[in-house]
């Protein structure tokens, strides 16, 4: 029920954004590979890198596909331009050094890069962009943004997109959001939907070396366009929880991650070649199947019970407790505060609250016909105000949220239990405040009412992947 901002073709879910914007923690060990060492790591040495990933480390290095390794789209294949999601800045040229729109905004011409070559040493062209987007359009199961242009190479550094509408909106996922694929290899792959492209050939900085179910080493393109990276070796390896890889950094067995890290501040304290960057980034929030016109079922369905949720979070509460202090403030329109001010048309909708209005949550649950037990706990036409959260296993700074939550002072009653597998089971039995509700961090937040403002912390995913 927390929502985290997320694009479908069908409005099934509604989302309680939980209000706190979670923050990317990038936490980085002056080390050259273990031991803790006090220097900086040297030209030429390896790095090892924790991203979160947990459990047994499937090998997927399609761009187009969903569940590829994270260093597949940016590091081994590139977009024509990179977006800073952190700060209002102009796009940083990648493969492409320029574009513009016709007037009506149904043509984009994007001018690539010159001197750029594949991974193998084929010359990179405008054909392979205009290659990849009619790749996209044309295959059914790769078009999950609805794209719709047609593309055309008209000379070896041009490529024009045609778009049956005025399309300006769509520049930043076209220009930003696509690896570029190399025709002369994809156009021979059966199927770019299953393809796990074991031997990616891309424009990068990096390239694949070697790959097992626990760990796998990229290292140094020495042809890219934007020089040979300094660093030589890049291994990222897989962890089993928060927990593990807060061990790793202090032992030095890892240089650098993103992640959650409950009691970081006094890690860095007792680690002094330790130091992180937390940036806001998403909104942690809770996604919930909410259209009962649609086929959802359950008391969140309504929308009363949503807003009830979404008042009786106390996200600063929620923040200290589960968010190490480190989540910023979210916004309701899933936005980032500091960085999209100018967008909010309703400053009242600029930042959600950060403690709970639990008068108002009951008031709300009243109006809508939701009484109180003789056990505490609300009913309506004989369904009981409770709830499901799942949770990816292993993600003990989402989990924590769920404790807490389900903890705050005055919810009213609740049972919770951890369930094997996959998923954290929290069946909430509120008296009157009590909706569910999954707090609002700014390290990544919801959909619908956010929680706080970290970056990966309460984020209720049906399907996800990471954090």
């Amino acid at each position: 029920m927390f929502l985290r901002t997320r694009t479908s073709r069908y409005r099934t879910g509604g989302a309680l954004v939980a209000g706190l914007v979670t923050s990317a923690l990038l936490l980085t060990g002056c080390s050259s590979g273990g031991g803790g060492s006090s220097t900086a790591a040297p030209s030429g040495s390896t790095i090892t890198v924790f991203n979160g990933a947990t459990g047994t480390i499937t090998e997927n290095f399609n761009p187009f596909s969903t569940t590829a390794l994270q260093p597949t789209l940016g590091v081994i294949f590139e977009p024509l331009y990179w977006y800073n999601l952190a700060s209002d800045t102009e796009p940083t040229p990648l493969l492409a050094t320029g574009f513009e729109w016709n007037e009506d905004g149904t043509q984009l011409t994007i001018h690539t890069r010159e001197g750029v070559t594949w991974s193998d040493g084929e010359p990179f062209s405008a054909a392979d962009v205009a290659f990849t987007f009619n790749l996209v359009k044309d295959t059914e199961a790769l078009n999950t943004t609805g794209l719709a242009a047609t593309a055309e190479a008209t000379d070896a550094t041009t490529v024009v997109l045609t778009f049956p509408e005025p399309s300006f909106m769509q520049e930043p996922n076209v220009l930003g959001n696509r690896g570029i694929v190399p025709e002369h290899i994809w156009k021979d792959v059966a199927d770019p939907v299953t393809e796990i492209n074991s031997d990616p050939v891309g424009t990068g900085a990096f390239t694949v070396k070697t790959f097992s179910a626990q760990s796998y080493m990229l290292t140094a393109n020495p042809d890219y366009w934007g020089g040979e990276p300094a660093v030589k070796n890049v291994r990222y390896i897989s962890l089993d929880s928060a927990d593990a890889a807060s061990a790793a950094l202090v032992a030095g067995d890892v240089d650098w991650m993103s992640s959650f890290l409950p009691g970081l501040d006094d890690i860095i304290k007792t680690n002094p070649d330790l130091s992180y960057v937390n940036t806001p980034a998403l909104t942690a929030s809770i996604f919930t199947c909410s259209n009962a016109e649609l086929g959802c079922a359950g008391p969140q369905t309504e929308t009363a019970v949503r807003q009830a949720i979404y008042h009786a979070l106390n996200r600063d509460q929620l923040n200290k407790l589960a968010g190490g202090g480190f989540a910023a403030t979210a916004s309701p329109t899933l936005l980032l505060p500091d960085r999209d001010e100018k967008w909010v048309a309703d400053p009242a909708n600029l930042e959600a609250p950060q403690s709970a209005d639990v008068e108002e949550a009951k008031a709300i649950l009243d109006a809508a016909g939701w009484v109180e037990g003789a056990d505490g706990i609300r009913t309506k036409g004989g369904e009981r105000l409770s709830m499901t959260i799942q949770t990816v296993t292993g993600w003990s700074d989402f989990i924590s949220l769920n404790d807490a939550m389900t903890q705050q002072p005055g919810r009213g009653r609740y049972r919770a239990q951890a369930q094997p597998g996959v998923v954290e089971r929290v069946e909430r039995r509120p008296a009157v405040r009590e909706v569910p509700a999954l707090a609002g961090l700014h390290r990544s937040a919801g959909l619908g009412q956010p929680v706080l403002h970290v970056r990966q912390v309460v984020q209720l995913r049906e399907h996800h992947t990471r954090r």
